[in-house]
Parts: structure tokens; C-alpha cells; sequence
């Protein structure tokens, strides 16, 4: 096809030498604007050039690009559990901070990877991946208790009274990660494994209690910082095979502030759907 595109240029040369034409060339990209100015009427004509393939309008310069350049696989959907190890590495708060006990199975993040920027290392093969998140931390209480906000520390007490059906403190997070990322292709799709950093912002918090009272839900949120840090860095890592995945989260910044609560590390672990 380009052999073809080679010789209509040469023929089109020759035949505006023939006819005594003045040429003007103008680029826009990928296509060229031959104005042709007849010497001896003055009348001009227009010929646009364009380095696609006539039989499907495709750019025959950009055939497998995609494939030739480098895609990481942080951008997606994740879903999966969440939780906190305490400062002896236990999946669980100290026994003095047990008002935080989990239920671990209903405790539940989901992240949002929205925004992906790739910076290619080695072909498509190595690259740094960054970008913008969310990321919904669900951590939801064993506990009958109730979390107090406006105090010097974060503390709780038993309600004796109420026997809840759903006890969480949700946690909002924008996350901006910095992963590097290896790509092994197979015969079909990619082997993918990335590693790196994830710092976070938080951006909105609160707890939310849910009771019954006569075969009615009764809700309860109450939105508040919970003494909880506004900043948050750790590790990322991630394995998949084509756009399916799992990863792993963990943070190296306690979830509370110093001296303001329990000191506990974030993790969360999950299912990843590249887009």
C-alpha cells in the first residue's frame, strides 16, 4: 500500500511539472494540501493527500499501535475486603482497642482507578503507571458500639439499649499512585505484574449505625473525622492476566492520628477489572 502511495506522488509530481503549475504545500499531520496555481489562467485547484488506507480508512502508519505501545493495567475497578493490622502485625486491633473488632467478612472496599497516565520504560513491555482514584473503605464493626467524634481522642461506648443490624465506619480516599509495571505478552494476552506506591487524601468520612424498630430500618449517619489522618501513603501491588487481575494494598501511615486513636495500618485486597 505504501509502494502505491510512492508512485501516485511521483505521478502527481510529474504531471504538475507538465502543466506549468505553481505548487504550495501546506501539513496537517498526517495529510498534505497541494494548491496548484496555473501559470498562465491563474486558475487554482486543490489536492489533498492522506496516509490512510482507502479500503477502510485506516491510518496505515498507526497499524498495531496500540499493541506496540505500553498500557498499564492500573486504571479499573476494584473490589475486595478491607481491614487493619495493629503496630505487633495482627489482623486485628490490641485487645485494650477491641471496640474496632471487624466483622471481616462484611467489611468491604471498592476503588475506582479513573484516571491512567503511562510512561513507557521499555517498549511496551516496562512503564511507570500514575493517575487519579477513589477508593470507599467500609470497615464495619463487630461491636455494639457507638463511635464519638467531638472529643480529645477517639473513644466509644456499649448501647445497651439498641441491638444494630449494621455498624460501619466509611472512609472516602483519592488516591494518586506511582507503579511500576511489567508486561510479559503470551499468545494472546498479557501476563501483567505492577508494584509501587499509593499515596492518599481523605475526603470525606463518617459512621453509620442501622437498627429495626417495628419491622422498620432505622438509619443513622453521622459525618465527622473521627480523628482519622487526612494524608495516607503505603505499598500497591498487582498481578493479572489480561484486563483481570488481583492486588493488594497495604498502608505504611496509621489510620488514626498519633495519640488520637488506635495505632492501625489500612490494607485492602481484592478482584481488579482493567478498563
Amino acid at each position: 500500500m505504501k509502494t502505491m502511495y510512492v508512485t501516485f506522488a511521483i505521478l502527481l509530481t510529474a504531471l504538475i511539472a507538465n502543466a506549468q503549475y505553481d505548487t504550495t504545500k501546506l501539513d496537517f499531520g498526517k495529510s498534505k494540501i497541494l494548491i496548484l496555481t496555473d501559470k498562465t489562467t491563474g486558475t487554482t485547484d486543490t489536492v489533498v493527500l492522506n496516509n490512510t488506507d482507502p479500503e477502510n480508512g485506516e491510518n496505515e502508519d498507526n497499524d498495531d499501535c496500540d499493541e506496540k505501545k505500553f498500557n498499564s493495567h492500573w486504571g479499573g475497578i476494584g473490589i475486595g475486603l478491607n481491614g487493619y493490622l495493629n503496630n505487633a502485625n495482627e489482623f486485628k486491633p490490641l485487645t485494650v482497642d477491641n471496640y474496632l473488632d471487624l466483622n471481616q467478612g462484611k467489611s468491604w472496599s471498592v476503588s475506582l482507578n479513573l484516571i491512567e497516565t503511562n510512561i513507557p520504560i521499555f517498549k511496551k513491555y516496562v512503564g511507570l503507571a500514575t493517575g487519579l482514584g477513589l477508593e470507599f473503605d467500609n470497615y464495619r464493626l463487630a461491636n455494639n458500639v457507638i463511635l464519638i467524634n467531638d472529643s480529645a481522642k477517639l473513644y466509644s461506648y456499649t448501647d445497651t439499649m439498641t441491638n444494630y443490624k449494621k455498624n460501619k465506619l466509611a472512609v472516602t480516599w483519592l488516591t494518586v499512585p506511582l507503579v511500576l509495571e511489567f508486561n510479559v505478552p503470551t499468545h494472546d494476552k498479557s501476563i501483567n505484574l505492577g508494584v509501587g506506591l499509593l499515596g492518599a487524601v481523605r475526603i470525606g468520612s463518617h459512621t453509620k449505625l442501622v437498627s429495626e424498630y417495628k419491622d422498620n430500618d432505622i438509619k443513622e449517619k453521622s459525618r465527622g473525622d473521627y480523628h482519622m489522618n487526612w494524608f495516607r501513603y503505603g505499598l500497591t501491588g498487582q498481578i493479572g492476566y489480561g484486563s483481570v487481575g488481583v492486588y493488594v494494598n497495604y498502608s505504611l501511615s496509621s489510620l488514626f492520628k498519633t495519640n488520637e486513636g488506635p495505632e492501625l495500618y489500612p490494607w485492602s485486597a481484592g478482584i481488579h477489572l482493567a478498563f
